[in-house]
């Protein structure tokens, strides 16, 4: 799909978290903005969003479990709340420091295995450039420019040709 950038974006991460498929991660608040986007912390500690569709977050046992067995289904946001919940200390105190995340004001702490390699890159759009689409997730386009650089714009930035 072709769309035309129709507003501005600049990117505000300089240094955008990308991990790869069965990689360890840690998962904290979900953004306000965009629902679906989770504030994410890699193992070497860098830090962006990540989409919950790629994120399988690992349960305690807990309550979650057994609606899992009555519906077979389940949110990231359930699980992060099932998870704040229970009287195990969460994963990250567990690490050895090497290992350990960074401390965040939005801190993640609920430990999830990467489902596809991922990378928060950015693309800066000005009004008027044309992109190509690939795919959306909550909002949000990965496209590429005319240059043939990849990345994410927010979908209301863009409309289509």
């Amino acid at each position: 799909m072709l769309v035309k950038v129709i507003q501005q974006h600049t990117s505000d991460y300089q240094n955008p978290i990308s991990f790869k498929r069965l990689e360890r991660v840690w998962v904290g608040q979900q953004d306000d903005e965009f629902p679906g986007w989770y504030w994410t912390t890699t193992a070497d500690g860098n830090q962006g969003w990540a989409p919950e569709q790629l994120l399988q977050l690992k349960r305690s046992k807990t309550s979650m479990d057994e609606e899992l067995l009555k519906t077979g289904e389940f949110q990231v946001a359930d699980i992060l709340a099932a998870s704040a919940l229970a009287a195990k200390p969460a994963a990250p105190t567990t690490l050895t420091p090497a290992a350990a995340p960074k401390a965040s004001t939005k801190t993640a702490t609920t430990e999830a295995i990467a489902l596809a390699d991922y990378s928060a890159h950015e693309l800066d759009i000005d009004p008027g450039e044309t992109l190509t689409v690939y795919k959306e997730l909550n909002q949000w386009y990965w496209c590429s420019n005319q240059a043939g650089v990849h990345g994410w714009v927010p979908a209301m930035c863009v409309e289509r040709i």
